[in-house]
């Protein structure tokens, strides 16, 4: 799926991953971004094109107290859910 951003959308996206602890640059255009501390929170494939970003992997993310950690637990299909998580995480304006 894709998410179309302008221009100061997508540096502000690549600005957010670059300097985020949890987010991890893949290549120069594709990152793998764990976002926790969401309401919902959410792992995320991002690759940047041209108008936008390619989301080729989006999942929510639930806690288990006997492991300590996050797994997956549902995939995530609609670009609009997508855009709130970036928005809410900050990485967006």
């Amino acid at each position: 799926m894709m998410l179309s951003l302008n221009k100061q959308e997508l540096a502000a996206l690549r600005a957010f991953l670059d300097g985020n602890a949890d987010c991890e640059a893949l290549s120069e255009s594709e990152y793998v971004a764990d976002l926790y501390d969401l309401e919902a929170p959410m792992s995320l494939d991002l690759v940047f094109c041209e108008h936008g970003v390619r989301i080729d992997g989006a999942c929510l993310l639930a806690y288990d107290e006997g492991m300590e950690g996050y797994y997956i637990c549902e995939a995530v299909a609609a670009p609009e859910q997508v855009r709130r998580a970036l928005t809410e995480a900050g990485a967006l304006p």
